[in-house]
């Protein structure tokens, strides 16, 4: 008879971590489940270690193989490997509490129209020192399905949470979750689910992620990776958002948002020049295999002119009215051959509004 819980966990060179988030498992109160430990082809003890475990309890599952298909084709081959009516992923660096399989299961069961069940996350230091804990809601109860997505979508935040906070049913994951996407496939599935049903939130933080091992999305924030990611959640949630009263503008606009905030995070957070940004994101059709050139530039568009006044410390307004035309226009100058220079129409924009300003100011002074 097949389990009623199938844990999950994906697996790549997590040896100094797996055996926490196992024990975390084996320690619930809801004893119906499987644990399966899906190896993306570690080159570390990882598989030694499951299998050890393996050996001492019956429910748990290694499953290794050759060819590394990524995070998020691992997820999916979890999904397909499955056997329970529910599927928790747990990712390995992560653990849960003792009652979060039973408080979710028992979501799902009292709850027939849900068909994704969330949790508070407790997020933690390397020291184990709690940094944060974050709710997607501020009561407990069930959110309806497309009001939750819509949520996700207005916000582009994936305030549901990481795989380790949520529970699925199998039954809904035939199409698992898009390899197509850097990092935001996880929110993309959230999505799609919702659309199945309804969400059932938890407030107790009953997910505890580590902050140590998550280097992944900081590399991806690094090459801009998300770029891609953002126009192409622009591409596929376009008719939903239609549906739920945004017009094509209001929804590229929010996207255009989000670009711009998490561009501006990168060159704050990593001290990243406008050159910089520029050129990771012009090496980015080459990186992703995706024929984005020209969205990206668009996107590009917006963005640069606040990157260029933060990065060089322009204050166009107070300079020009302090007279300093002369200093700005040689900073403009120098601008010109710069990648952000060719890549991007407001630095050009930007040039020919000074050049008319000059003239108009060229006229009064002659008026």
């Amino acid at each position: 008879m097949p389990p009623s819980v199938s844990v999950c966990i994906p697996t790549y060179n997590s040896a100094h971590c797996l055996d926490r988030a196992i024990e975390s498992v084996l320690a619930q109160t809801y004893k119906d489940f499987q644990i399966l430990v899906i190896d993306n082809n570690s080159s570390d003890r990882t598989v030694a270690l499951a299998r050890q475990y393996a050996e001492r309890d019956n429910r748990l599952e290694v499953r290794p193989f050759d060819l590394n298909i990524g995070a998020y084709g691992n997820f999916s081959r979890c999904i397909t490997l499955a056997e329970g009516t529910y599927v928790k992923i747990l990712c390995s660096d992560d653990m849960l509490s003792p009652e979060c399989l039973a408080k979710m299961v028992a979501a799902f069961e009292q709850h027939p129209s849900v068909s994704l069940v969330g949790c508070s996350q407790k997020n933690v230091t390397t020291t184990g020192e709690v940094a944060r804990i974050v709710s997607s809601y501020e009561t407990e109860g069930v959110i309806p399905g497309r009001v939750a997505a819509r949520d996700i979508l207005f916000k582009m935040s994936n305030d549901i949470g990481a795989p380790t906070s949520v529970m699925m049913k199998k039954e809904d994951l035939s199409d698992g979750f898009d390899r197509n996407y850097f990092f935001l496939a996880d929110m993309d599935r959230w999505c799609r689910l919702l659309l199945k049903g309804d969400y059932y939130f938890l407030k107790e933080p009953l997910a505890t992620l580590s902050l140590s091992d998550k280097t992944g999305t900081s590399v991806h924030f690094k090459t801009l990776l998300f770029l891609a990611d953002f126009l192409r959640f622009r591409d596929r949630w376009a008719n939903f958002m239609e549906e739920e009263g945004f017009s094509r503008q209001e929804w590229h606009q929010i996207i255009d948002d989000r670009i711009i905030s998490y561009v501006d995070y990168v060159m704050l957070e990593h001290k990243l020049t406008a050159e910089e940004v520029a050129e990771a994101a012009r090496k980015l059709p080459a990186v992703t295999g995706l024929d984005y050139t020209a969205p990206l530039v668009e996107a590009l568009a917006t963005l640069v002119y606040y990157g260029f006044r933060k990065v060089h410390e322009l204050n166009i307004d107070a300079r020009w009215a302090h007279g300093q035309v002369s200093n700005l226009e040689r900073e403009l100058d120098g601008m010109t051959n710069t990648i952000v220079w060719k890549m991007a129409g407001p630095l050009r924009r930007l040039r020919e509004g000074f050049a008319d300003k000059d003239s108009k100011q060229a006229c009064d002074n002659k008026g």
